[in-house]
């Protein structure tokens, strides 16, 4: 298994990967509408895909907000799921936006918050709905992450 991922802007050839992913995770199998997914902030956002033998197995999204970074649109397709690719998605998205020393936050689904505390993130304020989910908002912890050193050991970039 050779797994590849990459970051690009909204025009590369790869956001059609990042589609694919998107549609079959949040449109098929979770049954948002794909005018919820496809939001038209895609143009602002900084992409990631993961490929798995060259074919699309996971994608996520960074926007730049007021309040920081908002990542979205974390999906691994679901036969590429339990393996640690979750986490390896992730931790990469994080690794590219702790430059910038702002706020990182997302919002969870309910029954993912405990994958998020274990990948470094804690949990602010009350349920929301979002869709029809009960969504937190997360906010990821730097001091506790780096200290562990989970992201230089990982990625050497």
């Amino acid at each position: 298994m050779i797994i590849k991922l990459t970051s690009f802007g909204f025009s590369n050839e790869l956001f059609k990967q990042v589609m694919e992913v998107r549609r079959r995770v949040f449109v098929d199998e979770l049954g948002l509408s794909p005018e919820y997914d496809f939001d038209g902030k895609d143009d602002t956002a900084v992409h990631f895909v993961m490929l798995i033998d060259d074919k699309p197995a996971g994608s996520a999204r960074w926007l730049e907000t007021k309040e920081g970074i908002l990542i979205e649109r974390l999906a691994i397709i679901p036969e590429y799921r339990n393996l640690g690719l979750g986490t390896l998605m992730l931790r990469y998205v994080v690794k590219d936006v702790l430059p910038s020393k702002k706020t990182i936050y997302l919002y969870a689904p309910e029954h993912l918050t405990d994958f998020f505390v274990w990948n470094g993130f804690e949990s602010q304020g009350d349920k929301i709905d979002i869709q029809g989910t009960g969504h937190y908002k997360m906010v990821y912890t730097k001091e506790k992450e780096e200290k562990q050193g989970f992201l230089k050991k990982l990625f050497n970039r």
